[in-house]
């Protein structure tokens, strides 16, 4: 097992090198999935609130760092063959503050076939851009003796016009469409539990209308047409468990994930180690590929943190809260100009699914045949990830 976890972790190492890519929002596939494909939205098996923060390119000097905030919301419904979420996410970006608000609702399916499951999803998204001008430097501005001031001291001006309602663009319409596969392929030795593989992709902005009204979508700042491009995102992982002795295990998670946008990509490869579903560890490699004209790729490689407390309600039902943080090392490029990346999130875990609650019968799915765990990995025709795993028995 030692020499599996060897290679699979070296294999994955040697993708990132070979390939390249670039970054968007968020950093780590595993932290944000449903973010990157919808099809994976209520994976997890339970409800689940969620709020995240990054900070990122921070330098010693004035400008500003480039700062992320996002909220969600998913209902894994074990009562429905669907599962859906909610989210909202706020970037900002340098001194200029070019700001980026994008919200959505997401819709999940599941087609069951024995240990296999097939997830389809869809992520109704709308977003808008705006950019404060004031925080910006035009090249006229600029005084070639005496920098952002003319000769008696006086700040230069710019001659650049903002356009009838630039500055800030229309609503514009950015759906994703993913799909997802689900394998569980059983163990045959005693104790082993089944290997968990989950891959799949999405398109996002994945329809592109040229037009104005609510469904367009235009991202131009300056109101010249210019459409948001689609980006593609593909991912693959593999999860399996190994004993340590007694009731201790490690889950080892090998995974991938690659992006594309226009001429730009990205390339997340890496590892993460579970242990008892209360402490966790990644480690991942972060590449992009420019061409070599426009100057040296700034790759990173991150480090990801996680710890998972329980606890029991009145009526017995478990309560998990999930803390997990990120955090990077620049190995080229920037890495003398730009601080690390910081990332940091928390989430809650409802035992039950929120809206099956809403129904007495539906509410009572969440518990296996002997009523002595809640959230199964596997409930009629979906597979879930059992973070409840090992846990105490309710």
């Amino acid at each position: 097992m030692t020499k599996q976890i060897f290679l699979l972790t070296l294999f994955f190492f040697y993708s990132a090198i070979t390939l390249f890519g670039q970054d968007h929002f968020f950093t780590h596939f595993y932290s944000n999935r449903s973010f990157f494909n919808p099809a994976l939205t209520g994976i997890r098996g339970s409800s689940v609130i969620a709020i995240r923060y990054k900070n990122q390119w921070r330098s010693s000097g004035s400008v500003s760092p480039f700062s992320t905030y996002s909220a969600n919301y998913e209902d894994a419904m074990i009562c429905g063959p669907f599962d859906l979420g909610i989210s909202v996410l706020q970037d900002q970006e340098g001194a200029g503050q070019l700001t980026t608000v994008v919200g959505g609702a997401q819709l999940a399916g599941s087609f069951n076939m024995g240990r296999f499951t097939f997830r389809p999803g869809l992520n109704l998204q709308f977003g808008q851009k705006s950019i404060d001008l004031s925080g910006l430097t035009f090249a006229d501005q600029l005084n070639a003796k005496y920098g952002f001031e003319d000769a008696f001291g006086n700040p230069n001006s710019t001659t650049f016009v903002l356009p009838a309602g630039g500055g800030i663009t229309n609503t514009y319409f950015a759906p994703v469409i993913g799909v997802a596969g689900q394998l569980l392929i059983p163990r045959k030795r005693p104790n082993r539990e089944d290997i968990y593989i989950l891959f799949g992709g999405a398109v996002h902005n994945a329809v592109q209308l040229d037009n104005r009204g609510l469904f367009g979508q235009e991202e131009s700042l300056l109101n010249i047409g210019t459409l948001i491009s689609r980006r593609i995102a593909v991912h693959a992982s593999v999860e399996f468990y190994t004993k340590l002795g007694g009731n201790q295990f490690v889950a080892v998670r090998p995974q991938l994930l690659f992006q594309r946008q226009a001429n730009l990509q990205y390339l997340e490869s890496g590892v993460h180690f579970g242990l008892n579903n209360f402490l966790g560890l990644g480690v991942y490699y972060h590449a992009t590929a420019r061409q070599v004209d426009q100057g040296i790729n700034t790759n990173w490689l991150s480090w990801q943190f996680e710890y998972s407390h329980f606890t029991r309600v009145s009526n017995g039902e478990a309560r998990r809260i999930d803390f997990n943080f990120n955090f990077s090392n620049n190995l080229s490029g920037l890495k003398n100009s730009v601080g690390m990346l910081f990332e940091f999130g928390v989430a809650y875990h409802f035992s039950k699914s929120l809206l099956c609650s809403l129904n007495p019968s539906g509410a009572s799915s969440h518990l296996s045949r002997n009523k002595t765990r809640v959230c199964p990995n596997q409930s009629r025709n979906k597979i879930y990830e059992n973070i409840w795993y090992n846990n105490i028995i309710f």
